[in-house]
């Protein structure tokens, strides 16, 4: 064959092949980029479905969580006096409880007992006397009350126990947020005094 003739060949051949590679190649291209939008949609569809079942997953946790502090809460509720429908119109609870459980007694009326501080800035109820004297504020109770409080007639005195009644707020903390909570609208304070009973 002669060489001449056949490069001639490869030469008339060449392009024809190159167009239709090229073709092939668009075609080619074109596929891919379907095949790419469909597993994209089919991506998107599952990262919507992953997301939605994350949320669905959350939402019961965090009720079910809910569920069970509600109801470790109400073990600590014990109602000191109820109204007349039979509804608890104040709560029994020591400092303690208060603290340990703040969520559990907020915007609820309580009676408690402790130790009262009066002071400037600092009228708190605390666990024990010996929290007021080294100022252990996280062991008391911010008292919001107005001045000149408590009045004489009650029998109350700074550095005394004492009996009070008021509305717990969990999330007020007193003068520089020292407390571990606080107690509103209070209506009663009454010493608390030991007694003692001697054995015949």
């Amino acid at each position: 064959m002669n060489p001449h003739t056949n490069q001639r060949a490869n030469f008339v051949v060449a392009p024809h092949l190159l167009a239709r590679g090229g073709t092939m190649d668009l075609e080619a291209s074109g596929t891919r980029s379907a095949a790419i939008d469909v597993i994209g949609t089919h991506t998107k569809r599952a990262a919507l479905r992953l997301k939605q079942s994350t949320i669905a997953l959350v939402f019961c946790v965090t009720t079910s969580f809910a569920a069970e502090n509600a109801s470790a809460a109400d073990q600590f509720l014990r109602c000191a006096e109820t109204e007349s429908g039979g509804a608890c119109s104040i709560y029994m609870a020591s400092v303690i409880q208060l603290i340990a459980n703040p969520s559990a007694f907020h915007g609820k009326r309580v009676r408690v007992i402790g130790y009262l501080g009066i002071e400037f800035e600092g009228t708190a109820l605390y666990f024990h006397a010996e929290d007021h004297q080294r100022s252990l504020t996280d062991n008391g109770l911010w008292l919001q009350v107005p001045a000149g409080w408590p009045a004489k007639t009650t029998g109350c005195v700074s550095r005394s126990y004492a009996l009070l009644e008021g509305t717990f707020n969990a999330q007020l903390k007193g003068h520089g947020g020292l407390y571990s909570g606080s107690l509103e609208e209070i209506t009663r304070c009454t010493p608390w005094r030991m007694t003692t009973t001697t054995s015949k």
